[in-house]
């Protein structure tokens, strides 16, 4: 009841941002031009923006021709200058609460710093993707959520300006402070067990934590292997959780049991019977555990698309089963490259 009530005040709190993404996808350029016109104001005191002329900046097209496409190679001397010197306005105008580490799957891990703004455009896409998902599948949000956003088992750091490396907190700290307070509410696993550094002591506490949360109805994550390594060491640590702790609900135990005798009998949807949606990246390479998911999820359980969301920002959310998910317009500005004239287009 705790988690549904909270569940409510958080699509309540949604509502508005919503109504804005609609009213943006009738008139996308628009929405794109008036964050690119903020992004430009606010910083164009920085080192970035005086080196790139921001003040000449008018219009998109400005934009394109005086800010070329970089990668990280001409990004990282400004961040570094952040989190190494302390330096500030030399890329945002904005205080840098925080730096998150990509996971370098392509090139080596990058830095992205997390600012108040940033923050706030990460929220955007996130209420209008739950708005979306309520609407077409209200009893995801009827109980308590596990969500995994940040890499877990990773060791406190710090810049040498000072910075937190990662997230200072939970999961949660990717929103803002009322997101955080309901969100105490809603997620089933403790964010203190984030900090758990010994492998096999995280998925023993992640698991004995969602275990006793037999209403557990949404599970929102990244990749769909880590589940699938949650599923495997559930297998593995399953006489443990079962030796340690006799609070469990009694269907619980014997599926606990039953999976000890045979790993292939118990699905997610047995242990956990009100779980009605997983979300997931199901496009490109993650396609390919799409079956593995599925015999572990069990058949009813719902697996939705994530879209592109990453550490860097969220670029697109699901918005209908049948739809390709949609750019999440007011996440962030974006510049689109046509493949077959190499033209940079808005």
């Amino acid at each position: 009841m705790r988690a549904r009530l909270a569940n409510r005040l958080w699509l309540w709190q949604c509502a508005g941002e919503h109504a804005r993404f609609l009213r943006a996808c009738r008139r996308p350029s628009i929405a794109q031009q008036t964050l690119l016109n903020d992004y430009i104001k606010r910083n164009a005191a920085t080192r970035f923006g005086r080196e790139h002329d921001f003040h000449k900046i008018k219009n998109t097209i400005d934009f394109i021709r005086r800010v070329p496409i970089a990668d990280w190679s001409r990004i990282e001397p400004y961040v570094r200058s952040i989190a190494n010197d302390g330096e500030h306005q030399a890329l945002t105008a904005e205080r840098v609460l925080f730096f998150e580490e990509t996971s370098g799957s392509t090139a080596r891990s990058k830095w992205v710093p997390y600012t108040t703004t940033l923050r706030s455009e990460f929220q955007r896409g996130v209420c209008a993707w739950l708005h979306h998902l309520h609407r077409e599948r209200p009893r995801a949000l009827h109980g308590p959520s596990y969500w995994s956003l940040s890499p877990a088992l990773r060791a406190p750091a710090r810049t040498p300006a000072g910075y937190s490396l990662g997230l200072p907190g939970d999961d949660a700290e990717y929103f803002g402070a009322l997101t955080r307070w309901l969100l105490s509410a809603i997620f089933a696993v403790p964010g203190g067990i984030k900090r758990i550094r010994n492998p096999d002591e995280f998925y023993f506490q992640t698991l004995r934590a969602l275990l006793h949360r037999t209403d557990l109805s949404f599970i929102s994550i990244w990749s769909p292997l880590f589940l699938i390594q949650l599923h495997e060491r559930l297998i593995a640590l399953a006489p443990r959780l079962l030796a340690s702790e006799h609070a469990y609900a009694p269907a619980t135990q014997s599926l606990l049991r039953t999976l000890i005798q045979n790993p292939t009998a118990v699905t997610w949807q047995q242990l956990w019977p009100a779980l009605d949606t997983v979300s997931v990246w199901q496009h490109a390479a993650a396609a390919l555990q799409s079956e593995r998911l599925r015999a572990i999820v069990g058949p009813e359980v719902f697996i939705q698309p994530k879209g592109l969301l990453a550490t860097e920002g969220i670029t697109s959310i699901p918005v209908r089963p049948d739809l390709d998910p949609a750019l999440s317009l007011r996440s962030h500005f974006y510049e689109l490259r046509n493949i077959e004239t190499n033209q940079l287009w808005n």
